[in-house]
């Protein structure tokens, strides 16, 4: 379980791009500054850096329960649509960090959407004898996805613990971390989301609803309290959805 040359080159790349997003308008208050520009860029990109990292571990880690192996990808598109065969050319196969940069650019940094990261599964069909199915279920790629998002919901608590030691460093963290999870959960072509959606609704509505009960609270109290009432009413939404879709 590593990275390979190129899912590190694209960490990198997926980190600079969505570093570049979230410090958009960090280049002075009232005039422009060169240092404080990059200085705020630098700290956003390191932020991602960590946060891509450990999405792309914790999706790794995940893999191995169902003998699969993952690797992280900037989200692509080789066909114009599904009923439509036209290739895309090459210079905008990078659709998903293209859109990330032009809504950034023509919104002038105010509107935010990132749609970066993805990651490809890949099967080792010698270690899954014993499994029912030879290709992976729906519902074990729901659960490696699940782990990126996951994975940013918990450096999120980590963060907002550590507020206290560099308020501006570690709430620029909480900021980032807590926007990449929304996005990540969104149930669109590529994102983590809809394999998680189509892998188990149950799952799907508990991620979310975790997700956004922990980022509403984790801005109110502290974090450990946030991450328990959070997790209890997740639970709570995802046990009753259970109860009523098998009634």
């Amino acid at each position: 379980m590593q990275f390979s040359k190129t899912e590190i080159t694209k960490i990198i790349i997926a980190s600079i791009i969505t570093g570049f997003v979230f410090s958009f308008n960090q280049w002075g208050d009232e005039t422009f500054s060169l240092t404080i520009g990059l200085l705020n860029l630098s700290m956003a990109v390191f932020i991602c850096l960590i946060i891509y990292t450990v999405h792309a571990l914790s999706q790794k880690i995940a893999a191995l329960k169902s003998a699969c192996e993952t690797e992280f990808d900037l989200i692509t598109a080789k066909k114009i649509s599904y009923k439509i065969s036209m290739g895309v050319p090459k210079y905008l196969r990078y659709i998903g960090p293209i859109i990330t940069i032009l809504i950034s650019l023509l919104s002038n940094g105010k509107a935010l959407f990132i749609a970066i990261a993805t990651f490809n599964e890949k099967v080792i069909r010698s270690k899954r004898i014993g499994f029912k199915w030879t290709n992976l279920k729906e519902s074990e790629l729901g659960m490696i996805a699940f782990a990126g998002p996951l994975s940013n919901l918990i450096l999120l608590v980590i963060f907002k613990a550590l507020v206290p030691i560099s308020p501006v460093f570690f709430s620029k963290a909480v900021f980032i971390s807590s926007t990449l999870a929304i996005f990540h959960l969104l149930p669109l072509p590529k994102f983590d989301g809809i394999k998680i959606f189509f892998g188990s609704r149950i799952l799907y509505l508990f991620a979310l609803s975790f997700a956004i009960i922990l980022i509403v609270l984790v801005n109110i109290t502290n974090a450990l309290l946030s991450t328990v009432i959070a997790l209890i009413i997740a639970l709570s939404a995802a046990l009753y959805f259970f109860y009523i879709s098998n009634k």
